[in-house]
């Protein structure tokens, strides 16, 4: 299987492939939408401008690719704070204060993601490998759900029981 990624060198921005889009399902919110995003990531793209902490996150399922380092810490915030379900794709750099704060405590998975992600360019040509192994986290069951039955190769880790 191979996965197709998308990334501006030499910028924070990392935009996310068509194909993961359509295999992880629709969602409402993508509070961290690049300005020139050209494929859809959610019903509501959020750019900068907006400012995707700002905005009203209630009864939605999120898309969360936010910036990354430091940056992504009140995203991430939120999101384990978010009662709506949601995916975010991250590095998998499970030893950041992020991961330990926002993601093992409140997540219901994670599917790490198989070898590096290749991205490309927005041009669509390809890019630079990715320097670090990348991961999905589901926020809700039905997002861990969907992450057990969406064919992305990896290894996928249950870290709530999904049996209510």
């Amino acid at each position: 299987m191979k996965k197709i990624f998308i990334a501006d060198s030499g910028e924070k921005t990392w935009l996310t492939p068509p194909g993961l889009m359509k295999k992880l399902g629709i969602f409402d919110l993508d509070p961290c939408c690049p300005d020139e995003m050209p494929w859809p990531t959610a019903s509501d793209m959020v750019t900068k401008d907006r400012d995707g902490l700002s905005v009203d996150w209630s009864g939605k399922r999120v898309w969360l690719n936010p910036p990354y380092g430091r940056e992504s810490y009140p995203f991430l915030r939120r999101m384990a704070k978010h009662s709506g379900g949601g995916i975010a794709f991250l590095f998998a750099r499970t030893d950041t204060k992020a991961w330990q704060k926002y993601i093992f405590p409140a997540a219901y998975g994670i599917l790490f993601i198989s070898g590096r992600v290749n991205f490309y360019q927005k041009d669509g040509s390809i890019g630079k490998r990715s320097p670090a192994p990348s991961a999905l986290v589901a926020y809700s069951a039905q997002d861990f759900f969907r992450l057990s039955v969406c064919g992305i190769e990896g290894t996928l880790v249950c870290l709530k029981s999904v049996l209510r």
